[in-house]
């Protein structure tokens, strides 16, 4: 899997970037050197990996620092463009191949004999080329428009390939893939002979990573192999911030002794001078004299404590950002009103759209059901009628009133109010201050807990969504999870994963990511790509 270093082809010394709108400066001082292998850059939502990405494929300039690029560097954005035209237009092909077909017709001119000169194999490349990534000849003349984001993706790395990139940026390849698109894509890049950066927290290319760089406030951490080193790394580095901790702890409280000692000793000293003028039978000028030259002294000494003081309780709150940064939050769900027996029940239900025959589930209290099947089968339909939003043309569909639906983009949460209000309105039974207390306990303290969600970032609002699902005064009886694993970092993905295990109650389960079904649980599947689902 993990091929033989080889010298770099894509280089940033120093390199840093500040918008020119706002003057903030997203990163600076970044230096890595990327080789013809599979490298992985991952990092929480927000902190700058896609202008990382857009720099090192001379989309962007940086702010400071330079780039050096050794090989041609394809770059494909997260956000595909839209594309006018055929796949044979898009890959550069349909010139050749519309003259091709005149002279298979007998009716070829000397300017299509001239085109084909050297290029008489295309047909079969093409064939071939399409058949590498999945698509098929067939589709040579569908308009790109018509295709899947699957597809797309897939035409795009095709397209890279073709215009002759030897090094590829990907930024998360795999949102538009399912599972074995990714599993896929990851052989794909393995196969590709030149080298790759992967904007990705999808742990089946992280598994396939041959070094994965870590993007924080920091700067860039590197970890060499695949996923599972990668997070012994970013233990070992919790586990020293930890200690880190702990010795500016010490250093902290060393620095209050020393300075309560100080202090006693002036007042000591003070007091002796005090009694010593009232004692002494020298002169007024020399006593002066005498206690000037020990207040200088003392005000030397305390200023020498107090800037010792002030950088010790500096080191300290950093030590103690690091560690809150790196440590994994908990969450203790609060319990779920007792159910027992059928938690869900549908009976011969006609969905509005999506679903194609009647359908009847039944979902015990407690299990965990996936609902699994290709895009379009109906799989978010069935969880809106789960949720009452929508209703059945035929059928009926029997839920608990407690129930929650949870997307991945958490729209259950008023975008205007603030994270109390929310947290309040989405779990009431408590006083304000048991909120504010509960908030702060899940590092959404006071600053971001009165902002209002927009302006929280997608862990954060992530975060938020699941204290008011889960640590108000009880947790909903059935959850519905629609995707909320999608567009996620590592981080957030992790932080899901802990508090759905823990859950108590029933689940309905929309996801391509079988490894994230496993890890919350799921034993029960239903596919929506089977028309008799009774």
């Amino acid at each position: 899997m993990h091929r033989p270093h080889t010298r770099a082809t894509l280089s940033a010394h120093a390199i840093g970037y500040t918008f020119a709108d706002s003057g903030i400066t997203l990163f600076s001082d970044l230096s890595l050197s990327l080789e013809q292998r599979t490298q992985a850059l991952v990092g929480r939502n927000g902190v700058g990996k896609s202008v990382l990405a857009r720099l090192l494929a001379g989309k962007l300039t940086p702010s400071t620092g330079r780039i050096e690029q050794a090989s041609r560097v394809g770059y494909l954005p997260q956000q595909l463009p839209t594309v006018a035209g055929t796949v044979a237009v898009v890959l550069g092909w349909a010139t050749r191949l519309e003259a091709y077909q005149r002279v298979l017709d007998g009716m070829g001119s000397g300017d299509d004999f001239a085109l084909l000169d050297t290029h008489w194999e295309l047909p079969h490349h093409a064939a071939q080329a399409l058949e590498s990534v999945g698509l098929s000849k067939a589709q040579l003349w569908q308009p790109v428009a018509t295709l899947s984001g699957g597809e797309r993706t897939r035409l795009a790395l095709l397209g890279l390939k073709e215009q002759g990139a030897q090094f590829l940026i990907l930024d998360e390849p795999g949102n538009h893939l399912d599972r074995k698109g990714r599993q896929w894509l990851a052989g794909w890049l393995e196969s590709f002979h030149g080298g790759a950066l992967v904007i990705t927290h999808d742990r089946e290319l992280l598994r396939h990573s041959d070094l994965i760089y870590e993007l924080d406030s920091h700067g860039l951490h590197k970890s060499q192999g695949g996923l599972e080193a990668y997070l012994v790394t970013r233990q070992a580095r919790l586990v020293s911030a930890q200690n880190a901790l702990q010795t500016a702890e010490k250093t902290l409280a060393k620095a209050k002794r020393t300075g309560q000692r100080s202090l006693e000793q002036r007042q000591h000293r003070a007091a002796e001078g005090r009694q010593q003028r009232k004692e002494a039978n020298q002169s007024k000028l020399l006593l002066d004299a005498k206690q000037g030259r020990c207040e200088k002294t003392t005000a030397r000494t305390v200023q020498a404590h107090g800037r010792r003081l002030e950088e010790a309780t500096r080191q300290y709150a950093e030590a103690a950002r690091e560690v809150e940064r790196l440590q994994p939050l908990v969450f203790v769900p609060a319990p779920t009103t007792p159910a027992y027996g059928v938690a869900v029940r549908l009976d011969r239900v006609m969905a509005p759209f999506g679903i194609s025959s009647p359908l009847s589930v039944v979902v015990q209290a407690g299990e965990r059901l996936a609902i699994v099947g290709r895009n379009g089968s109906g799989k978010s339909t069935l969880l809106h009628l789960l949720n009452g939003d929508l209703q059945p043309l035929n059928g009926t569909v029997a839920v608990p009133t407690s129930r929650a639906l949870l997307d991945q983009h958490c729209n259950l949460l008023d975008e205007r109010a603030s994270a109390l209000e929310n947290f309040m309105r989405l779990a009431p039974g408590w006083d304000e201050a048991s909120y504010r207390t509960r908030l702060a306990q899940l590092r959404l303290r006071a600053d971001h807990a009165l902002l209002p969600v927009q302006h929280l970032s997608g862990g954060e609002r992530l975060k938020l969504a699941l204290t008011c699902l889960f640590c108000g005064p009880t947790a909903p009886s059935l959850l519905l999870l629609d995707e909320p694993d999608n567009h996620l970092d590592l981080e957030s993905r992790e932080l899901l994963e802990r508090v759905l295990a823990t859950y108590d109650g029933t689940m309905v389960v929309v996801s391509h990511d079988e490894e994230f079904l496993t890890a919350i649980g799921c034993t029960h599947r239903l596919s929506l790509d089977h028309t008799d689902n009774k």
